[in-house]
Formats: structure tokens, sequence, C-alpha cells
């Protein structure tokens, strides 16, 4: 079975964030300092890549529109630590989406 965009799109923010916060709490000594730091900002990246991708996929259906708009508006679904809060919104794209975010949502029901 073939996940539609937008539930694809949450799954690979979710597969990220794990990612993401299954590094920032790794035990001291399991990686040198730099190492865990670098790992960390490639999985930020790809994280807010990945949220990215969630706040501009259009949804196609009531059911998409939903899914998105209770994960959006779960923080713990997607806010991923001190790391993110710190980054998240010098990345312009994010930035951008999250404030376009409603609008999307909004086009995307008027069109069902």
């Amino acid at each position: 079975m073939t996940l539609s965009p937008v539930f694809s799109a949450i799954e690979a923010h979710r597969a990220a964030a794990d990612e993401l916060r299954a590094l920032e709490t790794l035990a001291d000594g399991v990686l040198d300092e730099d190492t865990r730091d670098d790992k960390a900002c490639d999985a930020g990246d790809r994280e807010s890549a990945a949220f990215l991708a969630v706040l501009t996929t259009s949804p196609t259906t009531i059911s998409e529109a939903i899914a998105v708009l209770i994960y959006v508006s779960s923080p713990s679904h997607w806010l991923v630590g001190a790391t993110l809060m710190q980054t998240a919104f010098e990345d312009s794209r994010l930035e951008e989406a999250a404030g376009r975010f409603p609008e999307l949502i909004a086009e995307a029901l008027s069109g069902m």
C-alpha cells in the first residue's frame, strides 16, 4: 500500500525527528562531542527539510487535511528539543511555509 504524499511527509518527519531525538539523548561517551554535534546538525537539517515538506504538501482529501492539522497542531509530534527550537526559524523557508500553512489548508479544503 502506498501512502499519500501528506501521510508520507508526516511519516518521513516522524522518522527524522526520532533520529534527531536519539542523537540528542545519546549518553556522554557513546560518541565524542564533535561527532555527536556533526551528526545532530545533519539530522537537524533532515528534520527541518521533512517538516518543510509537511507544511507545504497540500492535502487532497478531508482525512489528509485532518491528519496534517492534528500533526502540526501537536508540538509533541514535531518539536524536537532545544536544537529545533533554536534553529527552526533560522531557515526562512520554514518560517514562510509556517505562515502560509493555514492558507494552504483552506485552499485545499475549498477545492474538495
